[in-house]
């Protein structure tokens, strides 16, 4: 984020006031004006210093208390705001709302849920009706967000933010389905992924710098004609791409760095 924010500065992107320059530049990181993406860490840091309070739910007598948050948390938080915003956006917009967001748990604010549920997956056993359940509501969610997201937009003419929440059900249910998958088909495949191991450990030590630098990178891409910048292959074939390029990026600068050190 320091390197970016220099370089936006060198560019002129970025101006840190001279009168005062401290609280210009406390400002630059506070509100993530180097790049859009970087949101998600002031977040993630928020949730950072939720988690110690939120320990009391892993405690086994507190079990009833941490499904009456999960279920009441996904109403309040993902499934009733979302059904009211998509009602103005179909039906036309009103002053009146039949939702009010004060009733969301204020205990998970933000993007707490997600911790949180997560939490409640990887601790609850699902039974097989249960997992497919899970499955179909990914595959629906996963639908409805880009029929609805193309349509919407289509005739908007611009990208229509409804759903774009990730915190909207459509978002909530595809994940819950995910990782629910991926917990299960690991346990089943523990065998196989021991043979990558070494691979996937190597790759995963790269993901925060991937996330790092792959916004710039696409913006590199976009501007070439060759990966033609919203087509089918700009969203199912490039990420692949791209990511591959962010890894070796890394790879190469890490090991220039070791190459530094030793010297």
């Amino acid at each position: 984020g320091g390197v970016l924010a220099l370089w936006q500065i060198f560019k002129g992107d970025l101006v840190v006031d001279a009168a005062h320059p401290l609280i210009s530049i406390l400002d630059i990181f506070m509100n993530n004006r180097m790049e859009n993406i970087y949101w998600f860490f002031l977040v993630l840091f928020g949730i950072y210093l939720a988690i110690p309070a939120m320990a009391v739910f892993t405690k086994p007598d507190n079990r009833k208390s941490l499904d009456y948050l999960v279920l009441v948390g996904i109403i309040t938080v993902s499934v009733m705001p979302f059904l009211t915003q998509a009602t103005k956006h179909l039906f036309g917009t009103w002053e009146m709302s039949p939702w009010n967001t004060a009733l969301e748990l204020p205990v998970l604010s933000s993007y707490l849920i997600f911790p949180v549920l997560g939490y409640w997956v990887s601790t609850r056993e699902f039974t097989q009706r249960e997992r497919i359940l899970c499955y179909v509501g990914a595959v629906l969610s996963a639908m409805l967000r880009f029929a609805g997201l193309k349509l919407l937009s289509e005739r908007d003419g611009v990208t229509n933010q409804l759903f774009m929440d990730y915190r909207s059900f459509p978002s909530l249910f595809w994940a819950l389905g995910v990782f629910v998958f991926v917990r299960y088909a690991v346990s089943d495949r523990i065998t196989l992924l021991n043979r990558w191991e070494k691979v996937l450990k190597e790759l995963s030590t790269c993901s925060l710098g991937v996330y790092l630098i792959h916004h710039p990178v696409l913006m590199v891409m976009e501007k070439m004609p060759f990966f033609a910048k919203y087509s089918l292959q700009w969203y199912f074939f490039w990420p692949f791409v791209c990511y591959v390029g962010c890894a070796s990026v890394i790879f190469f600068g890490r090991a220039c760095l070791k190459r530094l050190i030793s010297r």
